[in-house]
């Protein structure tokens, strides 16, 4: 079986070297003036004036055909008038060099006015044309975000429709940021930078095979040269309580460098209340807790890129993350007699999280083509180290009768966590056109290397008492390897675009529990295959076909065998003997014009993990770990409806429609199995009332649904109002917004563990007042370059 993966390794990476070469017809159209000709037409027609293959010049004025060995008709166009035209035999790859023509013929008075889609559907993924949109193209990418089909953004919260996770890469390139992070560093990119937007809910091979999660690629517009732009950045958010933030970005290119530096401090806090009922058989515990969640969050980022020719570059990039999420927290909690009525027991809960981030990471990379036919290859290498502390400090108070079965006392506890993740990975990847397809493949590399201490104190006496039954010290080591190909081919006259890929991994982990003597291991290999079919029926229809097989892979924590106690009646705890879950997801979509989006979509999911709660009435604590404990299918229609009628309103729509059932590995701790319809409906709309002020409102309701993890969740619904406007001749940039008005998109569910029904339902400061202002300075088209690296997925897992 070895010698099987290292052949079929060798064998991704060889045959497409071996297949036959293409040859090129590359030059560059310059007009009378010596000035570069863009949008101008380039035909290869046969001797007997047949066209065989056109495409446009670039901004410089470039352009590259591909086509056989013969005697052809170059001819280049503009506005319906041949510029140019000579004969060319070509039996190698062909530099024309600078062409000139005579651009006289054109007619001045002619103005080229060709508007691209709002939405273009690609044989892979979904493009929202953001420079279309009024809405779209004000604000920040943030702000765009939340207009792009398929993406919802609430409570500065990104998430896929129908995904359970996804990313967001920048031209491209992965960005190495989740959570506060993330959002941060989005608010930085001026939404006037951003060409389109990219919504790709069933990655290509290419990308890594984790997770149910979609990819959301945000394309800017082209750099520049020889310019600078900053821009600053204030916010600032009030709920319960106030959180500020500021920053700023500066980037600078001149010749062949090209350098970037940004930073972002946001500080404050937000409030949160949580509730549970749990229903034992002769008594109700009811618990309410608060508590106040600290941001103290700093983020920086630095990068440079040299370009040493034409055909090759290099460069580093830097990111850093500095967080201090402090929180304090105070519960209540009774038990109630079921048939008396009376209070059997209260117990007082008080805590204090003292926590801090640190994540730093490196990538150097570097591009080069290989030759003048098209072949490139990139290559990037990163280093990741993330250190984590936490230093929890509890004490709880508990008065209680003999009915209770509780005891009276207190418990006074440090727990201390401190937890190192260090990732080095390599990815190269090669892009090969073929005369019959365009192919691209590549490898790589992985290895992940996690330490978690965690030590419990009793602060009761005099001196702390470290309990060594509740200390521990993990180590998890986990390294893949990867190789992947994918081919695309137009035909039928490119009416149909036919994609297909496939990826391997190949994984080993071994777990280490020093303090329990406990050491586990696991390896495994998996196959993950793609296709995409896309037909073009006529300029305004396509029809795309897509598969995908996706894994999931536990976070690193998870995986820690050890107890962390939040309070003496509660405490979580990880799990080394997770597999990863497995889904197929299947998606039909349909699209018309420009303002109709139909998405019908099937997902099958084995080996699924998550987090369980477990009751019992002998000690009444509730235990928290994580299971592969169930396996699901889903299917649904989404419809996404763009109403562009009139100038002054933009108008987008979505309804979705859909139905999953789950079945339990773990009856009777959970539900035998579930299942249920579900339906959400949600309304963006943007009024443009001159060319520097727009204001509108988003409404979003989610019907009450079974969800896949065996849990019902009650409906909720979610209204926000903004207003945009420019100054300055829209060099200052400001929004105001109200979110979550009705204060009513909170999470509130219900659920049955060990045959005991238990609700739970939460709230952390959704509804609230924010403004925010950015002033931008120099060539606001100055645009850098972001990075794809090579350990994204290890980086998702750290939280």
């Amino acid at each position: 079986m070895q010698k099987l993966k290292q052949n079929l390794l060798l064998v991704f990476t060889l045959v497409p070297f071996i297949m036959q070469a293409q040859f090129d017809i590359t030059g560059t159209v310059v007009g009378q003036d010596n000035s570069t000709i863009a949008t101008a037409e380039v035909i290869v027609l046969s001797n007997e004036n047949s066209a065989l293959v056109s495409q446009l010049t670039d901004e410089q004025g470039n352009f590259k055909v591909t086509i056989n060995q013969g005697n052809y008709i170059l001819q280049i166009k503009q506005l319906g008038v041949i510029l140019l035209e000579k004969n060319v035999t070509i039996f190698q790859n062909t530099n024309l060099g600078i062409l000139n023509v005579d651009d006289s013929k054109k007619l001045e008075e002619i103005v080229i006015s060709t508007k691209k889609k709002l939405i273009e559907r690609k044989v892979d993924r979904l493009v929202f044309n953001v420079q279309n949109s009024v809405r779209a193209s004000s604000g920040d990418a943030l702000d765009a975000l939340k207009v792009t089909p398929g993406i919802r953004v609430q409570n500065e919260t990104i998430a896929m429709i129908g995904k359970s996770d996804m990313g967001v890469l920048v031209n491209d390139k992965l960005v190495q940021l989740s959570g506060e992070e993330l959002i941060n560093y989005l608010k930085t990119i001026t939404a006037d930078n951003i060409k389109s937007i990219e919504v790709i809910t069933t990655p290509p091979a290419k990308y890594s095979a984790e997770g149910n999660s979609g990819l959301v690629n945000i394309i800017l517009k082209k750099v520049k040269q020889n310019s600078w732009s900053a821009s600053l950045k204030g916010s600032y958010r009030q709920a319960t309580y106030g959180t500020s933030g500021t920053g700023g970005t500066f980037t600078f290119q001149k010749d062949k460098h090209t350098m970037v530096a940004s930073t972002n401090y946001s500080n404050g806090s937000y409030y949160g209340l949580e509730e549970s009922i749990i229903k034992y058989p002769t008594q109700l515990w009811e618990s309410k807790g608060s508590g106040k969640y600290y941001t103290n969050l700093w983020g920086n980022r630095l990068g440079y890129d040299y370009q040493v020719s034409k055909k090759w570059s290099f460069g580093v990039q830097y990111i850093g993350s500095f967080n201090k999420p402090d929180i304090n927290d105070a519960s209540l909690a009774t038990m109630t007699d079921n048939i008396s009525q009376n209070t059997n027991a209260i117990i007082n809960s008080n805590g204090q999280n003292r926590k801090k981030n640190i994540l730093n990471s490196l990538n150097a990379h570097t591009n080069m083509d290989l030759d003048t036919v098209g072949r490139k290859m990139s290559l990037d290498i990163d280093y990741l180290d993330y250190k984590s502390t936490n230093n929890r400090n509890f004490y709880t108070a508990t008065t209680a009768n003999s009915q209770s079965g509780l005891q009276n006392g207190s418990q006074n506890t440090l727990n201390q966590t401190e937890n190192n993740i260090k990732n080095l990975s390599a990815q190269v990847h090669i892009d090969h056109p073929l005369k019959w397809a365009k192919i691209n493949y590549g490898l790589r590399f992985s290895f992940s290397n996690t330490n978690n201490d965690i030590a419990l104190y009793d602060l009761s006496g005099m001196q702390p008492t470290l309990n060594n039954a509740q200390s521990n010290v993990f180590e998890y080591i986990e390294n893949t390897q990867a190789a992947y190909i994918s081919g695309n081919k137009s035909f039928g006259k490119n009416k149909w675009d036919l994609q297909v890929g496939l990826r391997v991994e190949n994984t080993q982990t071994k777990g280490n529990s020093i303090s329990l003597n406990q050491v586990n291991k696991n390896s495994y290999f998996r196959w993950f295959p793609t296709l995409y079919l896309l037909h073009k029926i006529n300029d305004n229809k396509t029809i795309t076909l897509s598969y995908s097989k996706r894994i999931f892979r536990p976070n690193f924590n998870n995986l820690n065998p050890f107890r962390w106690y939040s309070s003496q009646y509660s405490y979580s705890e990880g799990n080394p003997n997770l597999i990863p879950g497995i889904a197929n997801n299947f998606e039909l979509n349909y699209n018309y014009k420009d303002n109709l989006n139909t998405t019908v979509y099937f997902s099958k999911g084995v080996n699924n993990f998550g987090q369980v709660v477990t009751l019992n009435t002998d000690d009444y604590v509730q235990r928290i770990t994580r299971l592969n404990y169930f396996s699901n299918y889903s299917a649904g229609i989404t419809q996404n409806y763009s109403y562009t009628g009139k100038k002054w309103w933009e108008n987008q729509n979505t309804i979705s429609i859909f139905f999953q059932h789950s079945d339990s590995y773990i009856y009777p701790v959970t539900p035998q199995s579930n299942e249920s319809f579900s339906a959400y409906i949600s309304s963006s709309n943007n009024f443009i009332l001159n060319k520097t002020v727009s204001s509108g409102f988003e409404v979003t309701h989610y019907f009450p649904n079974q969800s896949g993890d065996l849990t019902y969740n009650y409906a909720r619904t979610y209204l926000s109002f903004f207003v945009q406007a420019s100054f300055l001749n829209r060099k200052l940039q400001t929004t105001f917004a109200v979110e979550n008005i009705l204060k009513t998109n909170d999470f509130n569910n219900s659920s049955i563990r060990n045959g005991f029904d238990a609700s739970y339902k939460g709230y952390y400061d959704s509804r609230y007042i924010g403004v925010q202002l950015v002033y931008k300075m120099g060539s606001s088209k100055v645009n850098a370059r972001n990075r794809k690296v090579s350990n994204e997925q290890e980086k998702n897992r750290i939280n």
